[in-house]
């Protein structure tokens, strides 16, 4: 292989950079070492937390942690009960819009949209009926079909 003179120039100047580069990082590393870094701090707070959490999984502690939670929990509102209201059934031939609203999935226009519906068309035979109204799919009306009567 055979070199023109430019080329052989610039490959001297190149190796002369990269060795000066070389020096560089070398005497700065000398000359400016590293802080060494103490991960005592650290490694102590780890130890800990991972003996705590040996502790945790060797005993029986899930119902020191239930209590804590329950305690921790939003209390309800006055005039409000922490138990969910009695699933009553609802007639959908005679509700009104307050009954209704009380169903799963079904807001005031869907309520209003079924009074609707229930005054155009008559009663309803089949609970099932209930998904002819618009916005009233098989999503909507399997959460909600052992909440209703059709009478």
């Amino acid at each position: 292989m055979y070199f023109t003179s430019a080329q052989k120039k610039a490959l001297t100047a190149v190796l002369v950079l990269f060795l000066c580069a070389l020096a560089y990082r070398e005497v700065e590393s000398r000359l400016f070492p590293p802080p060494s870094v103490d991960f005592s701090v650290f490694e102590a707070k780890f130890a800990a937390r991972f003996d705590s959490l040996q502790q945790v999984l060797a005993g029986d502690s899930l119902v020191p942690v239930r209590e804590t939670v329950a305690q921790n929990l939003p209390q309800p509102a006055e005039g409000h009960s922490a138990e969910p209201a009695a699933a009553t059934t609802v007639n959908i031939n005679n509700a009104g819009i307050d009954q209704l609203t009380t169903l799963p999935g079904i807001g005031p226009k869907i309520a209003a949209r079924i009074i609707e519906y229930r005054a155009r068309t008559g009663k309803f035979q089949l609970p099932g009926d209930l998904m002819n109204v618009k916005g009233i799919g098989p999503k909507t009306y399997s959460k909600l079909q052992h909440r209703i009567v059709a009478q």
